[in-house]
């Protein structure tokens, strides 16, 4: 279901996010690749890797593209002088790997123009509230127009490929595994209440959106919550030791229905005043 690899070198530490992920050459089935690897350095931020590994798949499950992943033990080999807090890669220590993705770019709103000519480069541009309902769904707030955490495929049609879930499930990083939070906002946190999404949603037909809706609750329907995480639990390093009250929580926020009814609730009405070009 998913590989362990090995780190052969660190090429840079990335500055300007929280987790200061390391890009690294790796070795895979393929032969040498570039990976971004996300580690540990408390206890807790475990957790946040563990939600990685479950977006991954979940966000495959809605038919969302998003990069390859492996488990990656980090190999013998030198540590750059330059990085910050190198006590936390030690050789032999498992950390989560996300593939280099190719021939994409990453959304900026620096960079972006609103036109219908940008809108009409898209080959699924419903795949825009697909996003959104899936952050909704996983409690994602993070993926905002200050940082998307989206590419978009090169080439006369685009693509959108996601990544980054390190604080779903309402920042799993500090959560007390008792509550789930059933508080949904649409337009003061998330990809929804960015400017990208609500100019590009506003080419869309309401009648679209509202098949997409219905898609996405079928597709959730569809799925036996606690078989899926289960299945994705199996492949979790023992060196990371997840508790169990960590899967439950996951499972219970996967799983809630009155999350995903004010899930629902809020986009519908997100749908109702969307301005329709």
């Amino acid at each position: 279901m998913i590989s362990t690899i090995q780190s052969i070198q660190f090429l840079r530490q990335v500055g300007g996010t929280f987790n200061r992920p390391i890009e690294s050459i790796c070795r895979d089935d393929s032969g040498l690749e570039v990976y971004y690897l996300k580690y540990f350095r408390t206890g807790n931020e475990i957790e946040g890797l563990v939600a990685e590994v479950v977006c991954h798949f979940l966000a495959r499950k809605m038919n969302l593209l998003t990069p390859d992943i492996s488990y990656v033990e980090i190999g013998d080999h030198p540590i750059p002088d330059e990085f910050v807090h190198p006590e936390h890669l030690s050789t032999g220590k498992v950390v989560f790997g996300s593939k280099k993705a190719e021939k994409v770019d990453e959304l900026t709103k620096l960079e972006f123009i609103f036109s219908k000519h940008e809108f009409n480069r898209l080959e699924y541009p419903i795949h825009l509230l697909r996003v959104g309902l899936f952050d909704l769904w996983i409690g994602n707030n993070d993926r905002t127009e200050d940082n998307y955490n989206l590419f978009l495929t090169r080439g006369k049609k685009q693509k959108i490929v996601v990544f980054d879930h390190f604080e779903a499930f309402n920042k799993i990083t500090e959560s007390s595994f008792r509550d789930v939070n059933t508080f949904i906002e649409i337009y003061e946190k998330g990809f929804l209440g960015s400017k990208y999404a609500y100019e590009m949603l506003g080419w869309v037909s309401k009648d679209d959106l509202n098949r997409e809706v219905d898609e996405f609750v079928r597709n959730i329907q569809g799925l036996d919550i606690p078989e899926e995480i289960g299945k994705i639990e199996e492949t979790f390093p023992d060196s990371w030791d997840i508790g169990a009250e960590v899967t439950d929580y996951i499972v219970r926020y996967l799983s809630s229905e009155d999350r995903l009814n004010n899930v629902l609730e809020e986009v519908n009405n997100y749908i109702k005043y969307l301005p329709e070009k």
